[in-house]
């Protein structure tokens, strides 16, 4: 009897759940779908088949009587834990729990597992270097570690894990409050800089209660640089507990007699970090003295806080003028002259990959723009994952995101960087195609490399084309092979039929992305309402920026490693067949099955119901549905990809991920319909006087002089018969405007609506 069917046979006799486990390096489930061993344990007659040849792997969760697992990476990580265990007061506790379970594992790291009295949470990363390496994370409700009894060959290092204390058996069982000690004291070691804490609705550090600037230091600013955290903590109930060498002060909340809560001064900075979910605070923030004492003293009232902190004598006057420049930190919720409401700020925070690659955009562009970098991002993240994994309704990572700005408004720069992310990945071959000018290129690219994300500038003029009368054979062909490729991407796809059989091209199981770019201007004045009810743009999510950023200086030059290596950690991920030899690129894959949580899956559900609810109206009233047709479909998608952008080892979507895209979703879909009544038209004249209106109304007064050179390109007669219908409806006037010195009166045209 082999190790492994021992191991599994001794964990099951503990009330513990296993799963066999690939030996082939990347420590996957070895089976196609491993949901099943979350909510019921293997039939005692079944392990020899499954467990011969393979590793086990013991999983989190209800399952196993509540047991979690903390992975450490390495052992210098586990020392530390060990050491600021002993001198916060968790020495005992981590004895009691490291004595009845700890791993030595392949890579050198420690599993420490224990079960809890009560459920426990899915697995989640705890701690992570500055450099962004991962230092410890939990495994829990649909997470699962390998065991002892696994073959050398598990992990890559060839080394076999082993117990060092304790074994299945004798498990520690933990409350509630003495897992939150252990949780809260592994979040310790995190080095990475968290976001920092501000108000939502008003910017922390500039603006005043009535949304002022501050012609001198603002209140915020004063209060940080005149106080100490002993100042803003100690009088709550916080108390230090010491500073070490590094200068990083330890600090336990109100309540606790033992453990450490937060930690001020890390990096040498002035953030106070909270690691306990007990508290007040976020844990996934950073709070300046300002942020915090506006949450403990003012109940998170920024407004009121300020007001009371300037009343007091801190900082300087406030200004009816806005003289400054709203800083980069702050450009999701204070927009420079906003001229169409934008994606809510809260739907910017998004963990993972693509959280972390939105953020590099907005940071590191010269003409931060971010809508645009959020739906980059999607389709950069989605593209590494292609071929890869699916969701359980069997939906791919594929999508089509178009962006849409202004011109000169810095459109390019995520273009730029995803091409230098894949470039030094390796990949480049994925991200190779911006100039596809027929049917025959697109088929050509799949071909070569299924997984492929074309990235378009000005895709608006393939609309255009499209639309403009006896439009080419080429362009509808495009559009056709668009539409096949985007709803057949978890089949095999066959290209269009030619007279010549070599010339037919299969490609099993494409995938997919658009990222195009495109003017407003350009993009709707090509638009009809066919394109939305054909289906070809209901596929797309519009990420669409009205603004014309002001150049910045950006806090960001070079792509992070970290970013660089979860694009490696996904690239070099083999697919589940092992079939992504180059010899064989396009042999039928495997994907990951990723699970969605039963209330994710609801938050699904309603979306779609409130979907198909507004497509029977438009029934109903003799339309044609929209949009909303596929937003549900959408909003799958996107959850999928930041699920995996957040765990590439066994990811999941949980409720929260699953809120965020459908609302987001939503919140594109609705925008875009928005857009589509004011400036498309389903006839040439209707797309015009849109055009002209939409034109007029962003400059509010223009001379005739300048509405001809504007749209010189119109038939004279067409010209003046809009502006005469606009100005017959009342939505324009004419006013004279009398000669300056030598000068001809002139003839202006008004905005009045």
């Amino acid at each position: 009897m082999s190790a492994a069917i021992q191991s599994a046979y001794a964990a099951l006799r503990a009330g513990i759940s296993v799963v066999p486990v690939r030996v082939d390096e990347t420590k996957a489930p070895a089976v196609r779908e491993w949901k099943p061993f979350q909510t019921e344990r293997v039939a005692v007659d079944d392990v020899p088949s499954l467990f011969a040849g393979r590793a086990v792997g013991i999983i989190g969760g209800v399952i196993s009587g509540n047991l979690e697992i903390l992975d450490f990476e390495s052992e210098a990580a586990f020392s530390e834990y060990v050491r600021r265990a002993q001198e916060s007061g968790l020495g005992e506790l981590l004895e009691r729990v490291s004595a009845g379970y700890t791993v030595r594992t392949g890579g050198g790291g420690y599993h420490v597992a224990y079960r809890c009295a009560e459920p426990v949470a899915k697995s989640h990363k705890l701690a992570r270097s500055r450099g962004g390496e991962l230092l410890v994370e939990t495994r829990g409700e649909g997470g699962y570690a390998v065991a002892p009894g696994s073959p050398a060959a598990t992990h890559e290092t060839g080394r076999e894990y082993t117990f060092e204390r304790g074994d299945f058996h004798t498990l520690a069982t933990v409350t509630a409050d003495e897992r939150e000690d252990l949780l809260a004291l592994a979040r310790s070691l995190d080095e990475e800089e968290r976001r920092p804490a501000h108000d939502p609705r008003a910017t922390v550090a500039r603006f005043s209660a009535r949304g002022r600037l501050y012609d001198g230091e603002s209140p915020g600013d004063a209060y940080s640089a005149q106080t100490t955290w002993d100042d803003v903590l100690v009088p709550h109930g916080w108390r230090r507990l010491h500073t070490d060498a590094a200068g990083v002060t330890y600090w336990r909340r109100p309540g606790k007699k033992r453990g450490v809560s937060a930690t001020t001064g890390v990096h040498g900075g002035e953030y106070l970090y909270v690691f306990t979910t007990s508290t007040v605070f976020d844990a996934e923030r950073g709070y300046s003295r300002f942020a915090a004492h506006a949450i403990l003293d003012h109940g998170g009232d920024f407004n009121a806080c300020a007001r009371s902190l300037y009343e007091r004598g801190f900082g300087g006057p406030a200004s009816s003028s806005v003289a400054d420049v709203v800083d980069l930190s702050m450009l999701l919720e204070q927009r420079k002259a906003p001229q169409e409401p934008g994606i809510p700020a809260h739907l910017y925070r998004v963990d993972g990959l693509v959280g972390d690659l939105a953020r590099y955009l907005i940071d590191g562009a010269r003409y931060p723009q971010p809508e645009l970098a959020l739906g980059a991002s999607l389709a950069a993240v989605a593209t590494i994952l292609g071929r890869k994994v699916r969701s359980e309704s069997g939906l791919r990572t594929n999508l089509y995101v178009l962006g849409v700005a202004p011109q000169g408004a810095g459109k390019e720069f995520a273009r730029a960087t995803i091409k230098d992310v894949y470039r030094r990945i390796d990949a480049f071959a994925h991200v190779a195609h911006d100039k596809l000018a027929s049917d025959a290129a697109i088929w050509s690219a799949l071909e070569e490399e299924p997984a492929s994300l074309f990235l378009l500038d000005e895709i608006g003029r393939l609309f255009a084309r499209l639309n403009a009368r006896n439009a080419p054979a080429h362009i509808e062909s495009q559009v056709d092979a668009y539409l096949t490729l985007y709803s057949q991407a978890g089949q095999v796809v066959v290209s269009k039929s030619y007279a010549d059989a070599t010339r037919r091209t299969e490609i099993v199981e494409p995938c997919l992305s658009i990222y195009g770019t495109t003017v407003p201007s350009n993009f709707y004045a090509a638009l009809t309402g066919a394109e939305v009810t054909s289906g070809f743009l209901s596929r797309f999510l519009v990420f669409e920026s009205t603004q014309y950023p002001d150049p910045v200086e950006p806090k960001t030059r070079d792509v992070p490693s970290k970013i660089l290596g979860a694009f490696t950690r996904w690239h070099e991920q083999p697919l589940h067949g092992g079939n992504l030899e180059a010899a064989i690129r396009n042999a039928q894959p495997e994907p990951y099955t990723v699970p969605a949580y039963a209330d994710a899956e609801a938050a699904f559900v309603d979306l779609e119901l409130r979907m198909r609810a507004r497509a029977r109206s438009a029934v109903d009233r003799g339309e044609e549905p929209g949009v909303e047709v596929r937003v549900g479909e959408n909003a799958r998608k996107l959850a999928l990809v930041v699920a995996c952008g957040c765990d590439p080892v066994a990811p999941a979507i949980d409720a929260s991920t699953a809120r965020w895209a459908c609302e987001l979703a939503e919140h594109l879909a609705d925008a875009f319909t928005a857009q589509l009544s004011k400036r498309a038209g389903d006839s040439e004249r209707e797309r015009q006087v849109k055009t002209l209106a939409a034109w007029l109304a962003s400059r509010k007064t223009v001379t005739r002089s300048e509405i001809t050179v504007r749209f010189q390109s119109w038939p004279r007669r067409d010209r003046e018969e809009i502006l005469a219908d606009l100005i017959d409806s009342g939505r324009a006037a004419i006013e004279d405007v009398p000669a300056t010195g030598r000068g001809r009166p002139a003839k202006m045209v008004r905005w009045l609506k």
